[in-house]
């Protein structure tokens, strides 16, 4: 935040520095494709980077490689040209419907994962740390 000419009190907790941060940031990440959408009055909503289960076309990717590397045998550029054409062209409607279903199912599996932690958090007691010079100095020398 600072690197970005923020202030903010050191005193704040973790959840409410994430929402501070993502003010920020909405600030300075403006793509071209999403002002054109949301002056056409839509949204445009991101899959979260390095979850590749959510995201179907990571699946036919997959797919596409896996049938490369089955039917490659010269790596010749133009072989390997035809063979990716080839492998694009085995991805069928059927198989997409699959991709969906499962990147679906996978987002489920998160949201119940989400709802037990929730209420795993709320039976919680609050807990407040604070670390002081003091309380460093006197674990050092414990040792």
């Amino acid at each position: 935040m600072e690197s970005k000419g923020e202030r903010f009190d050191r005193s704040l907790l973790k959840a409410q520095l994430l929402i501070r941060v993502k003010q920020i940031k909405n600030r300075f990440n403006a793509y071209v494709i999403d002002k054109i959408a949301q002056k056409a009055g839509h949204t445009v909503l991101r899959l979260p980077s390095n979850h590749n289960e959510f995201n179907p076309i990571e699946l036919a990717w997959a797919m596409i490689k896996r049938n490369m590397k089955q039917i490659n045998t010269t790596n010749k550029i133009q072989d390997v040209k035809n063979l990716l054409s080839m492998a694009i062209d085995r991805v069928k409607p059927q198989h997409w419907c699959d991709f969906i279903k499962l990147a679906i199912e996978e987002e489920d599996k998160i949201w119940q994962v989400d709802d037990i932690m929730d209420e795993i958090i709320d039976t919680m007691e609050p807990c407040n740390l604070n670390i002081t010079d003091e309380t460093l100095s006197d674990s050092s020398s414990d040792e």
